[in-house]
């Protein structure tokens, strides 16, 4: 049986080794792979991908490609990706994006259906348009 602390540092090897997949495919992620080590003396994986959720939201109009090819990443390791790292872009990635209405919400229009799962924003979305449509004979 494994402790808590084995655990933790399982999670976090297999972090660090999905980031720097991630920034090895798209190398204008790589300043903020360095900074992260440059700041903590180590790569925190749920960090970094908070800090590439931001670089994407500031670079949505100008890099569509990369923030594109970064969700579809995203949605790659919501499929077949381990445990932690399925929670690391859950936490740290879905939820860091931005806000309808707020800069770079356009990141939500390349949201897969994996992601989509765990976006609250689709399913606030979602709660609305079925009570929208609902019949008036569903009461």
């Amino acid at each position: 049986m494994s402790t808590r602390n084995e655990d933790y540092e399982t999670a976090k090897v297999q972090g660090e080794c999905a980031i720097r997949n991630l920034v090895a495919q798209f190398p204008m992620l790589v300043p903020i792979l360095e900074e992260n080590i440059k700041d903590n003396g180590e790569v925190l994986p749920h960090l970094v991908m908070s800090d590439i959720v931001r670089w994407m939201a500031e670079h949505a109009q100008t890099d569509r490609d990369v923030c594109r090819g970064v969700m579809e990443w995203m949605e790659e390791q919501m499929v077949d990706g381990k445990e932690a790292v399925q929670n690391m872009v859950a936490v740290s990635g879905v939820e860091m994006l931005p806000d309808p209405g707020e800069p770079g919400d356009v990141l939500r229009t390349f949201l897969g259906p994996e992601l989509r799962n765990d976006d609250p924003w689709a399913q606030v979305a979602e709660e609305r348009t079925v009570y929208l449509y609902r019949s008036p004979f569903d009461r």
